[in-house]
């Protein structure tokens, strides 16, 4: 909300300013009734003196600070190099975040891959299970049938104790 004040022909409006705790406010000096060249322009250059000031000390602390972060606090870089180093840091960590992007996106596509393949192999276990089982061959075959059919063994065929040496093979 600014208020006007209407005195002497002369207006002064005020507009409420937020002041940061960094800033400090400037006083200004009321302004007598001097029809006044010389001590109204100094007045003014020593106020936008102390504003500009201020903008110096403001960005200067900032880059400061932006050097202790890109280059650490012991670092002796000027403005400008303060300035690169930041740029260099903020595309290096803009590629590194493209890069983990697309790191995440190929390991989300693995992994519904994965799920899938895990899909299928529970279906074709289960179609496995629904399959008929083959007949029964013919219980009085005296022919051993499996991939050791041209041997025999004194122990169990199925025994974890079959000894080498009591097996023939014919």
């Amino acid at each position: 909300m600014s208020q006007a004040l209407m005195s002497g022909g002369t207006i002064l409006t005020t507009v409420p300013v937020m002041v940061d705790t960094e800033k400090l406010p400037i006083n200004r000096i009321a302004i007598s009734g001097k029809p006044g060249g010389q001590v109204h322009k100094g007045e003014k250059r020593t106020a936008h003196n102390a504003i500009e000031k201020r903008y110096r000390s403001s960005i200067n602390d900032k880059i400061i600070e932006l050097k202790d972060l890109v280059a650490g606090t012991e670092a002796k870089l000027n403005k400008s190099a303060v300035l690169r180093k930041a740029i260099d840091y903020i595309r290096y960590l803009q590629q590194s975040n493209q890069k983990l992007k697309q790191e995440n996106m190929a390991l989300k596509m693995a992994n519904q891959k994965n799920k899938s393949l895990k899909d299928l192999v529970a279906m074709e276990v289960d179609v496995k299970n629904e399959l008929p089982t083959p007949p029964a061959s013919d219980a009085g075959s005296p022919l051993p049938s499996g991939p050791f059919s041209h041997c025999s063994s004194d122990s169990e065929p199925d025994s974890p104790m079959v000894d080498d040496s009591k097996v023939s093979c014919t």
